[in-house]
């Protein structure tokens, strides 16, 4: 057993420790460290993360989409340059309303409030090598937790039932996860898709818009999967954040998490991916099994410190 002491508050602990169990602070840094490198992260405008290596073939997803989007446009003649520009204001708009809605009927995440997921959300942001966004909390009783933002400007919005259920480590993976879609630029492309595919039969792209970029969406969830992971340092909070999301809070008593996380992810069959994933990419996430999968193999590929 490797005994190691927290460099802030001196209590012993075991690697890997995502957080001091004492301090919740980093064991490894200095509290002093994380907060002058955010200050001039913020001060520089850095953004994008660059700690990971995204999802396998969702830049290349990202761009066929695009690539047939502008082509059914041409062809349809439904697009004109005009309506692309208004589209494009019309949700920059939207998405500031959003933000001044957020932080007139939300609780802001500071220092004097929610005290601890500020911290938490300063060391997911500094392992991450980005600026500390904005975050929210609402009051809303079910596990969700989404990102709005375009290009450097955007937050975070967690619920409630959240923040009270998921331990720190959990939510540390969930706010990385977050830091990880704006950081890798999801937020951008999704805003910009909103409009479109929101229309429904008003909009005679929408249901082409959905299946082109559904690819893309589902292997950009998988990509910040892994900033979660990269911003937690240990596999079993994620593990066990998602196995929340699939079964309530109570998951933990009643699911063996030593089995799944020594789970061998090689035993399915080449035919077996082909068919989960034709499947997967007809909706908007990933299967929380094939996401337990992905961070289990992300991990063991020596990729995560």
């Amino acid at each position: 057993m490797n005994i190691q002491y927290c460099v802030n508050c001196a209590r012993p602990y075991n690697p890997p420790c995502p957080l001091c169990i004492e301090c919740q602070s980093d064991p490894e840094i200095l509290n002093e460290i994380i907060d002058d490198e955010l200050n001039r992260r913020r001060t520089a405008g850095l953004r994008k993360v660059t700690q990971i290596t995204p999802y396998p073939g969702e830049k290349a997803s990202l761009i066929l989409a695009i690539f047939i989007l502008l082509i059914v446009a041409i062809v349809a003649g439904i697009i004109s340059f005009g309506a692309v520009i208004f589209i494009v204001v019309v949700n920059l708009f939207s998405l500031k309303a959003d933000h001044i809605s957020s932080k007139n009927g939300m609780l802001h995440v500071n220092e004097s409030s929610y005290g601890t997921l500020y911290r938490i959300s300063r060391i997911a942001a500094y392992r991450l090598g980005i600026p500390l966004p904005e975050i929210y909390v609402t009051q809303n009783p079910d596990y969700n937790a989404y990102t709005q933002g375009f290009y450097k400007y955007g937050f975070i919005v967690m619920n409630s039932g959240m923040v009270a259920d998921f331990t720190a480590e959990e939510i540390m993976f969930v706010l990385g996860h977050e830091m990880g879609h704006m950081g890798l630029y999801h937020t951008s492309w999704l805003r910009l898709m909103a409009p479109g595919m929101s229309m429904g039969s008003n909009f005679i792209a929408a249901p082409v818009m959905r299946v082109i970029f559904n690819v893309w969406s589902v292997k950009a969830e998988y990509s910040a999967d892994r900033a979660g992971l990269v911003a937690c340092r240990d596999v079993s909070p994620p593990v066990k954040s998602l196995l929340k999301l699939a079964g309530g809070g109570d998951v933990e008593s009643n699911v063996k998490l030593s089995d799944i996380l020594k789970d061998d992810i090689s035993n399915k069959s080449e035919k077996d991916d082909i068919v989960d994933g034709l499947a997967e990419y007809l909706g908007t996430h990933p299967y929380i099994s094939n996401r337990i999968k992905a961070l289990l193999s992300y991990q063991r590929s020596n990729v995560v410190s």
